[in-house]
């Protein structure tokens, strides 16, 4: 039996298959890595580069979460732990701020 497709066919085949294609593992854990990283290096060597990897986290774990791809805790945990590094950023700058002001007083 020789089965004949035709260009159509084989189209209408593989956008079907890429409409119902279950995505795969990989923004999760990006999102954990990415996270854990983020804070590691943010804390120990250089903060913005730790921020720009806390923020790439927080959106592959919103896009895991969306996508409803497997290994969503992996996900939730990297929102949760980037958000906390944030979150612990913001208050570190800020007191650093304050110290520099109030400094900046003293001396003048």
């Amino acid at each position: 039996m020789s089965e004949h497709f035709d260009a159509n066919q084989i189209d209408e085949a593989k956008d079907s298959e890429q409409l119902h294609r279950t995505p795969g593992p990989a923004l999760p854990i990006i999102s954990l890595v990415a996270s854990i990283a983020g804070a590691a290096i943010g804390y120990y060597i250089n903060w913005p580069v730790g921020v720009v990897l806390v923020i790439t986290s927080i959106v592959c774990g919103i896009l895991a979460r969306k996508r409803r791809a497997p290994y969503r805790w992996a996900a939730t945990i990297g929102i949760i732990i980037s958000a906390l590094c944030l979150v612990v950023c913001v208050v570190v700058v800020s007191i650093v701020m304050y110290q520099m002001q109030q400094m900046n007083s003293l001396l003048s």
